[in-house]
């Protein structure tokens, strides 16, 4: 079985980074162009139970890409708390959803293909989805199974040249609020709306806890060309800056 060290990442620049209540900060990475391991990079940073996980992935690739990510969010949530990354302990929600005890530090992970977007927050809970876009591809056999009714109607009703991008871009705000909440796939996708083929700080259209409509914002992002995101953040809009990567 080949090594997740292959491929992963070189430590980050050791100097702290400043994270103010009001921001968000997004960063990108193409596994693609990250250059082999060298010392105190890659899976050295990875914890035995991240080596067991990385390794059970079936293929090369995917190990690779595991191992970069979880190495990345190691190298950044240490580089905020001023922290050994190899000491960081996680703990995990229900549905696996990461934590670092005893800090305000909040965070999320999402890869899609070589890409790989990290989000980080202060204070609040956030959650983030990347998915690279299919061309052509208008998602109408997902749409009619897991999305909500007017959701799959408003697909439906968009010329077939701009489906594709709102189909994925309508997908990732619907799972970065599930992974924001901690609740992952396994809460009802068909229980709450978010708008479609839409730009710019969004709400959620409805929900059946009628809480949570004014309790997250939905934030589109092009964080480079082929690839749709959105990051979902509790409590007051936030500005977000953006690290690597390109697009809008």
């Amino acid at each position: 079985m080949a090594s997740p060290s292959a491929g992963a990442p070189p430590a980050l620049p050791s100097e702290p980074l400043a994270l103010p209540p009001g921001e968000v900060h997004a960063w990108w990475c193409d596994a693609r162009r990250e250059p082999a391991a060298g010392p105190g990079a890659g899976i050295d940073l990875l914890d035995g139970e991240e080596r067991r996980r990385a390794a059970s992935f079936r293929f090369p690739d995917d190990r690779r890409r595991w191992a970069i990510g979880r190495a990345r969010l190691r190298d950044l949530a240490a580089r905020y708390l001023g922290a050994d990354p190899r000491e960081l302990r996680f703990e995990y929600g229900p549905s696996g959803k990461p934590r670092l005890p005893d800090v305000p530090l909040r965070f999320n992970l999402s890869r899609s293909g070589d890409g790989i977007l990290l989000v980080f927050c202060s204070g609040r809970e956030i959650g983030a989805d990347v998915e690279r876009v299919v061309a052509e591809y208008g998602g109408e056999e997902i749409a009619g199974k897991f999305l909500a009714p007017r959701e799959a109607a408003s697909l439906a009703a968009l010329p077939e040249g701009i489906r594709s991008e709102a189909f994925f871009r309508c997908w990732t705000a619907k799972e970065a609020y599930l992974k924001g909440r901690g609740d992952g796939l396994g809460y009802p996708l068909e229980a709450f709306e978010v708008p479609v083929a839409a730009e710019g700080p969004r709400r959620l259209l409805a929900h059946r806890e009628s809480a949570e409509l004014r309790r997250w914002w939905l934030l589109p992002m092009t964080p480079a060309e082929g690839y749709v995101s959105t990051i979902a953040v509790e409590g007051d809009l936030p500005s977000v800056r953006r690290f690597g990567g390109g697009g809008a």
